[in-house]
């Protein structure tokens, strides 16, 4: 099914977050793929889910009728709320969709009588979670549903607080065909309708068997849900700021009362300067008087005049000083409140300019994560590429194309590659008639062959741990880098034979810089490719996220086996597992791990018998699995593990994962309560998980194993623990 430009638009209507917004670019896609002609969502709230579809209406000119059914008043998973958020919703729908939009304030029983049987084509529950209400509204609105009808259900990913969709959503697989995406808490998507759109229908089912679209879609919801949390943090960047200004209009006022104190001050000083100008005058009139001894009626009147102007300059100064002190008082008063004042405004001040500098960051970071040029260079991507890129298969097609493409001249020309000699090497690739140095570029480097006399692959990558650690074809690290860097293309040679080592023909004397079984390992991993059957029915398989670990080389390959590795990181050197790269992601990487070692059913679909081995595990000599598969297929088991050899009981592992911190306490106390309540039994049997054997063609494997894997993500990703709960049951 083609996806159209649609799928790029920029929502208009998200400014309320909310775990839907990565799901509109979704939204997007189906109204321009079935054109109802009545939409229904059950459960509005905000509306960045219903106004996304109407926004898609409406840019498509879709005759389509719109109906949002909501109370507006909240649910125990919502939470409650007053008018204001339908008030928010009716003005944004009033304002733009009106002549096809409708608000139905209604319980979504009482809605059940607006609408005739058959008449519905697409419908969107995502009202109160519990598993007895959702199958209570799928079951009430089926009937409505048109014969072309799809109904999609969100939260089907939430296995906590009561929710239940999920639940509903594995009994809905089982009657109708349907798909789910995961993320934005999980959208489950059901065709009930008999006529649905052809086309559409197999879309669906192909969604089930590869996860290329999903992670188109997923990519998308997360791009615009990046660009709402820019968006929002520029609107708080902008409420600071307006709050800011506030504040700095607060501080200019009270530093105009400062001044205004000052002044108070500096007049009272004024006052203090006069009362001390008169006091020196009148201490000199009374010297005057006593050295001079002037006749007593002249110094009794000029004296009784002096105390008169004394006492009513003092009963001034008096009055002046008790409004002065006054006056200090409030203003000592004043300062103390504005130094605090002050202080608090320096500390939001210094607060403003964190949080600011925060911000700025912030939003730098996400910018970088999502640029214009990075948006447009996917549009364009996306646009040219869709229809053609499919898969992921196609996807490594390509790229092996380009790197053969790019390297094939620098190779050929650099006289390091012997066509005669790598056809007399390796004779299944001579059987196959595969261009040699095509073969040796994609995949013989990796597999540890050796070009020619003149360099030997596995000798560099040994010698020189940063270029295996890097990952690159080791001749092709030589031509651009090596030979510059003054690097040796092959081990010393010995004089006698003057023959390069790690062939079928040689072994270098007294070479102390290798390891003793080099070779021995070079030429095992050599004759199991040139062995390997075909069609092999059995599997191998491990997982390594990071470069923490090396990965390690069986000493006994099994050529009925193969050995596949899931990983991010390339391991070179002579090796006979097949690297497949992780297209599963969480921001743990134990978790990753866990999804690759509990789905061997969804990751290899044409392998009757699959074993899980730990990558810190060696295969030692000897052990080809015959023994072992013998033993798993004779007992008739689904799934065979070992005792654990220290600890006796899931309950004793859990105390010991939860003191040597390898998962969180309180979800492992959380999981073992919730085990206890089933009735889990103390002496119930504790696996060891480090070497698992599985049988693929067996539908009660692909049940133990789903639900293996939800307990990881319901609770502890300590496979152990659930792993007794789901024997038990």
């Amino acid at each position: 099914m083609k996806l159209n430009n649609i799928i790029f638009s920029d929502p208009v209507f998200n400014e309320k977050q909310s775990a839907w917004i990565e799901h509109i670019p979704f939204a997007f896609f189906l109204a321009d793929v079935l054109k109802p002609k009545i939409f229904i969502e059950l459960g509005t709230h905000y509306g960045n889910s219903y106004f996304a579809f109407c926004q898609a209406i409406k840019k498509l000119d879709i005759e389509t009728k719109a109906y949002a059914v909501d109370t507006w008043e909240g649910d125990e998973h919502a939470g409650f709320y007053g008018n204001e958020v339908f008030n928010y919703v009716n003005k944004i729908n009033n304002d733009n969709f009106s002549h096809f939009s409708n608000l139905l304030k209604l319980t979504f029983d009482d809605a059940l009588n607006y609408f005739s049987d058959n008449s519905v084509d697409l419908l969107h529950i995502d009202g109160l979670h519990t598993y007895e209400a959702v199958k209570h509204d799928f079951e009430n609105w089926l009937p409505k549903m048109s014969d072309k009808g799809v109904i999609i259900l969100h939260d089907t990913n939430v296995h906590s607080r009561g929710f239940g969709v999920w639940k509903l959503m594995e009994e809905i697989k089982k009657e109708f065909s349907s798909t789910e995406f995961i993320h934005g808490h999980g959208l489950g998507v059901v065709c009930v309708g008999k006529r649905v759109d052809k086309e559409f229908h197999e879309f669906v089912s192909t969604l089930n068997n590869e996860t290329f679209v999903k992670n188109i879609f997923a990519h998308l919801g997360r791009k615009v849900s990046l660009f709402q949390q820019v968006n929002s943090l520029k609107t708080e960047v902008n409420n600071q700021r307006q709050t800011l200004k506030a504040k700095d209009k607060l501080i200019r006022e009270k530093l105009n009362k400062i001044d205004k104190l000052n002044n108070a001050v500096t007049a009272t000083e004024s006052l203090s300067e006069t009362y001390n100008l008169l006091k020196n005058k009148f201490e000199v009139i009374r010297v005057r008087l006593e050295d001079k001894k002037i006749d007593s009626e002249y110094l009794k009147t000029h004296l009784e005049e002096a105390l008169f102007n004394y006492k009513a300059i003092n009963e001034e100064l008096k009055s002046i000083n008790k409004k002065f002190n006054k006056v200090l008082e409030v203003k000592n008063r004043q300062i103390e409140k504005l130094i605090k004042s002050n202080t608090e405004l320096i500390q939001l001040s210094n607060e403003k300019d964190k949080l600011i500098s925060n911000l700025h960051l912030k939003i730098n970071e996400l910018n970088n994560r999502v640029t214009d040029s990075e948006k447009k260079q996917h549009n364009s991507i996306f646009n040219k590429q869709l229809n053609k890129l499919q898969n992921a298969k196609h996807i490594s097609k390509i790229k092996a194309e380009i790197h053969y493409f790019n390297n094939k001249k620098l190779i050929a020309s650099s006289g390091l590659f012997d066509e005669d000699y790598y056809l007399t090497q390796n004779p299944d690739v001579k059987s196959s008639k595969i261009n040699p140095l095509r073969h040796y570029i994609l995949h013989g480097a990796y597999e540890g062959r050796i070009p020619s006399t003149k360099f030997n692959g596995n000798f560099y990558l040994l010698k020189y741990p940063d270029v295996r650690k890097a990952g690159i074809n080791p001749l092709i690290h030589y031509l651009l880098h090596g030979k510059k860097e003054g690097r040796m293309a092959i081990p010393p040679v010995s004089k006698k034979t003057m023959q390069s080592p790690i062939t079928k023909n040689s072994q270098p004397e007294n070479d102390h810089l290798y390891e003793p079984n080099v070779y021995e390992v070079a030429q095992r991993v050599i004759d199991y490719w040139n062995k390997k059957g075909k069609n092999n029915k059995i599997v191998v398989y491990t997982a390594l996220v990071g470069d923490y670990d090396e990965l390690k080389i069986p000493e006994c390959l099994n050529p009925e086996i193969d050995y596949v590795c899931f990983s991010n990181y390339f391991y070179g050197g002579p090796n006979p597992w097949k690297i497949k790269y992780i297209d599963y992601f969480d921001e743990d990487q134990t978790k990753i791990a866990r999804y690759y070692k509990l789905n061997p059913h969804k990751l290899f679909p044409d392998y009757d018998i699959a074993i899980w081995i730990d990558a810190t595990l060696l295969i030692k000599r000897g052990n080809d699995f015959k023994e072992l598969i013998e033993k798993h297929t004779l007992s008739n088991k689904i799934v065979s593990v070992a005792k654990h050899p220290n600890r006796p009981d899931v309950y004793s592992e859990a105390e010991a994962c939860m003191h040597l911190k390898k998962d969180t306490s309180g979800i492992i106390e959380k999981q073992i309560n919730y085990y206890k309540k089933e009735g889990l039994p103390r002496d119930h049997i504790l696996a060891e998980t480090m070497l698992l054997i599985s049988n693929l063609n067996n539908q009660k494997t692909i049940k133990f194993f789903n639900d293996w894997w939800n307990q990881i993500l319901t609770y502890s990703k300590r496979d152990q623990i659930s792993l007794s709960y789901v024997l038990f049951n």
